[in-house]
């Protein structure tokens, strides 16, 4: 018995792993921008807009997935994913065009994003139940790791002869891991308990809902304006060849390690300290960017950004689970989870127009330095409760 429990979990997490890593390749846009610029002959910004909207499409995914586990298997939600973002890849990769982009890559490649997104962390959570910090922090770790190894594939690839096939490359990747999660999935639904209930009375929490939120969404802002932007920031500073392309990989490389090491700050840590860590490394990281010349300590401030980012991405899951009662986890993730899609409307546009109008990311810097700085503020002043201290203060009364 022990062993086919362990077995069935092995095959759900080898699943939640596939998954992670093929859609985890939607931030490796960053080695695409230039070979889409020069093809499509159009601004930067508006290739950028084709990232950001996929971030507006992961968003989307995750908040209405609560919706689509009532009606469909976490089997079928899989190849739903892997259809979904395969066409939309190979509408790009067939008929190349900034509208084809934007729809592609943007609406259909970022909204089965967020669906496989969804999926991929209920199921790890449910692979590990004993140790969910970890399991959260294993599968974003793997959807950075999927970041990096894309970037590495299509980097040879994308040229505007190849770039079609860059992008065919990643339509099958994302058509074959929904396949292959779908076989190690169960064919049952996902019991969603807060789907069945009301929206929960945040008196007195909507305050701490809020803060969370606001704390995402600034500090993703800065995260994902160095990720997309990775190679045209280390452009910016002078560096060679060899370290600008090397920089999206350390920072995804940093990312994984991030993600890794966030689940288990987050289950040590209380809620304050745990979001404290991503912030400050996050911030100081840019900081220092502002005032160096090497390219050594370069490539490891964009390793430490990664490390920020990732570490933030893993620990606000945990961190909404530690201060809200289960049975409104959900719910709340859903909403917190939008900053992040704003984040990532407006800080890679907002850095690409930027660059457009100053040939520069000196600006775009400070504004990222201006919202961590903010964010880190926020969290200073955080004196929210665990749901079981809730309960207690309440039985108390």
């Amino acid at each position: 018995m022990i062993f086919g429990v362990a077995h069935r979990n092995f095959r759900v997490l080898f699943g939640v792993l596939v998954l992670s890593f093929a859609f985890g390749s939607l931030h490796a846009f960053g080695v695409l921008i230039e070979p889409l610029q020069n093809m499509l002959e159009t601004e930067r910004g508006s290739i950028s807009l084709a990232y950001s909207l996929s971030i507006i499409g992961v968003t989307t995914g995750v908040f209405v997935s609560t919706h689509l586990n009532r009606i469909l298997t976490p089997q079928q939600i899989a190849i739903l994913c892997g259809v979904m973002g395969a066409s939309g890849l190979a509408l790009v990769s067939n008929w190349p065009s900034l509208g084809m982009l934007l729809l592609g890559y943007g609406v259909l490649f970022g909204l089965s994003n967020g669906l496989a997104y969804s999926l991929f962390l209920e199921q790890a959570a449910r692979a590990l139940p004993q140790s969910k910090g970890l399991a959260l922090g294993i599968a974003t770790a793997m959807y950075g790791a999927g970041a990096a190894a894309f970037t590495q594939i299509l980097s040879p690839l994308a040229h505007t002869d190849t770039l079609d096939t860059a992008i065919a490359v990643l339509s099958f990747s994302v058509l074959l891991a929904g396949g292959l999660a779908a076989l190690m999935f169960s064919r049952a639904r996902i019991v969603v308990e807060q789907g069945n209930l009301p929206a929960p009375n945040l008196h007195p929490q909507a305050r701490d809902i809020f803060r969370l939120w606001a704390i995402y969404c600034l500090a993703a802002s800065g995260g994902l304006m160095v990720i997309v932007h990775a190679v045209g920031l280390m452009r910016g500073f002078g560096a060679s060849e060899i370290s600008i392309m090397a920089a999206p990989t350390l920072n995804a490389v940093g990312n994984i390690a991030g993600s890794l090491l966030g689940g288990v700050i987050a289950d040590r840590l209380t809620a304050r300290r745990a979001l404290a860590v991503p912030l400050l490394i996050s911030l100081i990281s840019l900081v220092v960017m502002r005032v160096v010349s090497s390219e050594v300590a370069l490539l490891g401030l964009m390793t430490a950004c990664g490390f920020g980012y990732g570490a933030l991405i893993a620990i606000v899951p945990v961190v909404i689970r530690k201060i809200f009662d289960p049975v409104h986890v959900g719910w709340v993730f859903g909403r917190v989870f939008t900053a992040w899609g704003i984040a990532g409307l407006v800080g890679p546009y907002v850095a690409g127009n930027i660059f457009d109008h100053t040939h520069g990311y000196e600006l775009a810097i400070i504004a990222s330095i201006c919202c961590l700085a903010c964010a880190a503020g926020l969290n200073m002043f955080d004196n929210s409760r665990t749901h079981q201290e809730t309960k207690d203060r309440e039985l108390d009364k």
